[in-house]
């Protein structure tokens, strides 16, 4: 998995809902702290969210959705084994760097994974 890919599948992870399908952007692997990160595309976009289009993402269902930024998602590397899915999308490195700016900007992100999630978008961009 590369930062910025785009993975599609059945998750419970989602807040406030049971299993269903969701988006899923991956960010980094797995390290001392936390498991395997990621970030969800919503449909809707609440207060702390990041609005993208098809510019953005040219494969995504919609004209516009949202990456939720109101708390990164972490799988194991077991679950993911279970999910053995290809991408169905990458985020340009346009939308990368503006997504690193919005997240480093984040009122509602814990600071250690706004440094994470930050770090990992800009080597990716590199």
């Amino acid at each position: 998995m590369k930062t910025g890919e785009i993975y599609c599948w059945d998750t419970d992870k989602a807040k406030n809902h049971a299993q269903r399908k969701k988006y899923h952007i991956f960010i980094c692997a797995a390290d001392w702290q936390d498991d395997n990160t990621f970030m969800f595309i919503c449909s809707s976009t609440y207060f702390s969210d990041f609005e993208i289009t098809k510019a953005d993402w040219k494969e995504m269902p919609k004209e516009r959705s949202a990456i939720s930024c109101s708390s990164p998602i972490f799988y194991s590397d077991a679950e993911l084994t279970r999910h053995k899915i290809p991408p169905v999308g990458k985020l340009t490195v346009e939308c990368m760097k503006r997504l690193a700016r919005h997240v480093q900007d984040s009122e509602t992100l814990e600071r250690r994974y706004i440094r994470k999630i930050v770090e990992a978008l800009h080597a990716a961009c590199k």
